[in-house]
Parts: structure tokens; sequence; C-alpha cells
């Protein structure tokens, strides 16, 4: 990183600051200096202090003093690096994406970056902020990782205390102080998609069989199917089905809560029938069929149409 060495500004966590903290630290076993891979200790923010033991409430009212009650304050928390490093894996994962979020509008992981990309950054950040605590001194400057992450938030030209849209979704919102993500996309939303349903080749040839029996009086034969489909699919495709979805947003989490679907165009049974039937009157079989059908009625009717002709 390129910020190492900086200083000024406040105490609390989202600024780098240059305060620096007169504490009585653990001893360098004790914070694992012999043991740790960083340099120094990481600054992780303001955390409330212990209580006070009994012995020491004991000797402040022997002294006039009234004892606090509950915890004395607020105290910098200084860990070794690895402890800091396992921090990003204990915390909530709303926390890890608002991480996340704030890193990709800082230009440090890509937009499409994720849970591995927000790891190694995190594991950068860590070991940047332990430089600023070396092991053998008691005054330790409170430069955590989230103030070297907001730092660069700040060069990217975004307000320390304002809102940017997060690149990898344009619904969100993402503070670049707290690292918080916000929904401010639409409550309601709409997707269309359009495909083409063709009908399968054992509901085509039973649609095929039936229309040629009532109107030809025999089953189609093999190339009168496979004619039948083709027309079949072509006007399929012609006719595609559009599917149309409106879902409805948690206008906090920007979560699904509720979709309805509607749907239009395509073929119904109706439709297929007619195909098939307008491919059978369009043959000279047809045709032939159909001036057989009405001489033999003709004749019908005037041999046994009148049996009272004569009379």
């Amino acid at each position: 990183m390129a910020l190492r060495g900086e200083s000024g500004g406040n105490d609390e966590p989202g600024g780098i600051g240059s305060a620096l903290d007169s504490v009585q630290l653990p001893s360098a076993g004790q914070a694992g200096e012999a043991q740790s891979q960083y340099p120094g200790l990481v600054y992780l923010g303001m955390t409330p202090g212990v209580q006070q033991s009994e012995n020491r409430r004991r000797e402040l009212i022997s002294q006039g003093i009234p004892p606090a009650r509950g915890n004395v304050g607020r105290v910098p928390r200084y860990v070794s690096g690895e402890e800091a490093l396992q921090e990003y894996y204990n915390w909530a994962p709303r926390r890890r994406e608002d991480f996340i979020a704030q890193a990709k509008v800082a230009g440090l992981i890509p937009s499409e970056g994720g849970e591995i990309e927000g790891a190694r950054l995190w594991r950068t950040l860590v070991e940047e902020a332990s430089y600023y605590n070396p092991y053998g001194t008691t005054e330790r400057k409170r430069v955590s990782p989230w103030d070297i992450l907001t730092s660069y938030v700040r060069q990217s030209g975004t307000s320390a205390s304002g809102w940017r849209r997060d690149p990898s979704n344009p619904n969100f919102e993402v503070n670049m102080v707290t690292g918080e993500r916000r929904y401010v996309g639409p409550r309601f939303t709409t997707q269309t998609d359009t495909a083409i349903n063709y009908t399968d080749p054992a509901t085509a040839k039973a649609i095929a069989t039936a229309v040629f029996q009532q109107m030809m009086g025999r089953d189609p034969g093999e190339g009168e199917l496979d004619a039948w489909a083709n027309a079949l699919h072509e006007a399929e495709s012609q006719a595609p089905v559009t599917r149309t979805t409106t879902s409805e947003h948690d206008p906090v989490t920007g979560e699904i809560i509720g979709t309805s679907s509607t749907s239009s165009g395509g073929l119904d049974a109706a439709g297929r029938q007619y195909i098939a039937e307008e491919r059978v009157k369009d043959t000279q079989e047809y045709a032939d069929v159909q001036a057989a059908t009405t001489y033999a009625n003709a004749f019908e009717s005037a041999v046994f149409g009148s049996p009272n002709l004569g009379a």
C-alpha cells in the first residue's frame, strides 16, 4: 500500500489519525511478538473497558472515591496481526458484504470481485496497519485497517460522509465512512423473457393422426408426418412465448419478497390442430376425396332421398 507513514486526523475509527496511546500494552510474549509474522500490533478501534476488580473497588472506596459502575469507559483495542486477520472470517455476512462493496468503490478490488478478493485485501490492510505499531514500543498510533481503506476512498474523490453507488450493483449505495450498504433501487422490477415452445414428436404425431383419420379416413404416411412436423415447427418459431415477471423488492435489503408472471403468444392446442387441417386441405388427395364424397352424396340423395317419387 502507498500510505505507510501517513498521519493526522481524529482518534476514532473511520479516519487515519496520529494520536498516540500511552497505554500499557502486553509484554512481548503475551502479545505474540515472538510468534507473529507481522511487524507489530494492529489497532482495531475502540472497545468497552474491562470491569473493575473487587480489590480495586475496595481501594477506591477506602480513599473516599466512588467506584465506577460497569465497564470503565472505552479503550483502544490492539491485537496481533494473526488475530486481526481472523476478524474477517468472524464478521457477519452482511459486514463482509459491506466491506467488499466499500473496497470496490475505492477501486481496490474489481467490480466482479467477491469473498476471495475481499479476504486478500483485508490481509493487505492488516499487514499495512501493523507497521504503525511495531513491537518494542508502548506509544501506539490509532490507524486501523478500516482507516487505510477509507483513505483510498477519499483519494477517489468521494466525501468521507457521502454515499456512492456500488460498482457491482447500481441498485445499492455504499457509505464511505461506515461501509454500510443500502438498497436504493426501484420497489418493482420487470423482466421479460422470450422462448419458442416446440411441440414434442409424440404429440405432433398424435395431432396429425387424428386429423388425417377425421379428414382423409386414414393414417398419415411417413413423409406426410415429416412435412407436418416441419410446418408445425415453422409456425411455432413465428409465434414465440413471451413471459413477463414482475418482482417486488424489500425497500431496505433489496431482497425479492414477491413475484407475479404473465405469458402471451405461442400456439395452443386449437392452433396446432388448425395448422394440421390446413396442411391436409392443401393436398390434391383431399380435393379428390371431397369431390368423390360430394358426388356420392348427390347420388345417394337422388336414389334414396325421395322414396315417394311417382306416387
